[in-house]
């Protein structure tokens, strides 16, 4: 009887960490632990050793500024778990936690990191600077053409006509005034000399 218990005791030791060992491991992740990349990836991938349980899986991805690029629950189809990110990392190095349930209903979870060569802003600002610097100095150096050309011009023109308005009204006034001033004159003398006659 003491020896069947013992065997069933032995057993019983031999299960436990059989059973532990069942448990599913990530094989796999996209990027993968300690990778270093050129830019932020689009999002993460782990690969399972066995299909995963769609039970409250979640993932949290920080970068190297603390800011949190994705936090919440991803995409589970088998032995794959996909989350994309909600903005790109910046340089340095990013975390990733995650937790899901495997398959025999034991929840596990692990934690990796790699590390971001440039950011965003980073590989923005070189192609903005050439765009830039190309469509700026175009316009100005049209605008400086242009403007004083179409100033000049009005300025001319303006100034002609008013010459010109001032010579022809001005000077048939004058004569026209005299010539009125003469016809009186000669009227009256007319009159004046008539009637010393009568």
């Amino acid at each position: 009887m003491r020896r069947l218990i013992g065997f069933l005791f032995a057993l019983g030791l031999l299960l436990v960490p059989s059973a532990a060992f069942a448990h599913d491991r990530l094989i796999e992740s996209d990027p993968a632990d300690g990778a270093v990349l050129e830019s932020s990836p689009e999002g993460i991938t782990l690969k399972f050793s066995s299909e995963i349980l769609p039970i409250s899986p979640a993932i949290r991805v920080t970068g190297a500024d603390g800011a949190v690029a994705y936090e919440g629950t991803p995409e589970v189809s088998g032995i794959e778990v996909k989350a994309k990110l909600d903005k790109p990392l910046p340089a340095g190095e990013a975390k990733v936690a995650w937790r899901v349930v495997s398959s025999d209903g034991h929840p596990i979870d692990g934690t990796f990191a790699f590390t971001v060569k440039q950011g965003p802003a980073e590989q923005a600002e070189p192609a903005r600077s050439d765009t830039e610097k190309s469509q700026t100095e175009k316009p100005a150096a049209d605008t400086v053409k242009e403007e004083p050309a179409k100033a000049d011009a009005p300025s001319k023109e303006e100034t002609k006509p008013e010459a010109k308005q001032e010579s022809s009204f001005g000077l048939p006034a004058a004569a026209l005034a005299f010539g009125g001033v003469a016809v009186v004159l000669a009227a009256l003398y007319f009159v004046v000399m008539k009637g010393r006659k009568k």
